[in-house]
């Protein structure tokens, strides 16, 4: 990375792709992030964990956060950037009022009864 990774010491890029069908991809040099020496690559944005979810939001009246970036850097520590094209990301932010819910022990079991 350029420059070196800030999450735990591993190199995490959200990169862009199109595809007509699904199958082939398409993935332009855009130029934005510099990786092994080169900006040649598709990424558009970096220190993102893995597990990002992006969507287009059309009913944000503001137009810089068109496209929305949701992450969690783990340890239940969520993080949002907004982009007016989906190519140019903010920087990360806290959400607040979202959380993720700490789980402890394991999973519960459920017992059912036959009916009848």
């Amino acid at each position: 990375m350029m420059p070196p990774a800030t999450i735990h010491n591993v190199g995490w890029f959200l990169l862009y792709a199109t595809s007509k069908d699904g199958v082939v991809w398409e993935k332009p040099e855009l130029g934005l992030h510099g990786f092994d020496g080169s900006t040649k690559n598709n990424v558009v944005a970096r220190d993102v964990a893995g597990g990002a979810g992006v969507f287009k939001d059309p009913h944000d009246p503001d137009p810089a956060r068109r496209y929305k970036l949701v992450y969690d850097l783990g340890f239940s520590k969520l993080r949002v950037r907004f982009s007016p094209d989906g190519l140019h990301w903010g920087e990360p932010l806290e959400p607040q009022g979202l959380c993720c819910p700490r789980v402890r022990g394991p999973p519960a079991t459920r017992t059912t009864t036959p009916s009848g």
